[in-house]
C-alpha cells in the first residue's frame, strides 16, 4: 500500500497491516517521525526509551530521540517487513532522504508489554547507506 507522507513524500507498507494495530501504529510511527511530529513519538515511546544505532550512537530519552529525527530530512519509505510478535516487532526497508541518497534500515523494537498499550522502550537500528 502506499500512502503520503505530510511533508512531499510518500510511505509504501506491506498489504494487510491494517489488520494489526501494532503493524498499524510502527506504520504510523514512521510517518510521525518523517513529518518531525513529536507528540505521536511521545504517545508512543517510554520518557526513558533507549535507541542504539549500531556502530553510532545511543540515545536514552524521548527528547533525545525526537532531536535525532528532526536531524533526518525523509522524502520516501518503503517498508519491508513489519513484524510483530509478542513485546517485539522488527521493521526493515529504505528511507530515501531528502539529497537523493538512500539508506536502507533493520529496526528492531521492544515493548513494555505484549499488549496493544505497550509502549516503545527500545529500539535497535541497523542502518546501512
Amino acid at each position: 500500500m502506499e500512502e503520503k507522507l505530510k511533508k512531499s513524500g510518500s510511505i509504501t507498507f506491506p498489504e494487510g497491516c491494517d489488520n494489526a494495530p501494532r503493524k498499524r501504529m510502527l506504520i504510523d510511527l514512521y510517518k510521525a517521525a518523517a513529518a518531525c511530529e513529536e507528540d505521536y513519538i511521545i504517545a508512543n515511546a517510554t520518557e526513558t526509551v533507549k535507541w542504539q544505532i549500531i556502530g553510532q550512537t545511543s540515545l536514552s530519552s524521548r527528547e533525545e530521540v525526537f532531536k535525532k529525527i528532526k536531524m533526518c530530512q525523509i522524502q520516501k519509505i518503503h517498508l519491508t517487513n513489519v513484524i510483530t510478535h509478542g513485546p517485539t516487532a522488527a521493521v526493515n526497508g529504505t528511507f530515501e532522504m531528502a539529497d537523493g541518497t538512500t539508506l536502507a534500515f533493520a529496526d528492531v523494537f521492544r515493548f513494555t508489554s505484549a499488549g496493544k498499550k505497550g509502549l516503545i522502550n527500545e529500539v535497535a537500528s541497523y542502518y546501512i547507506s
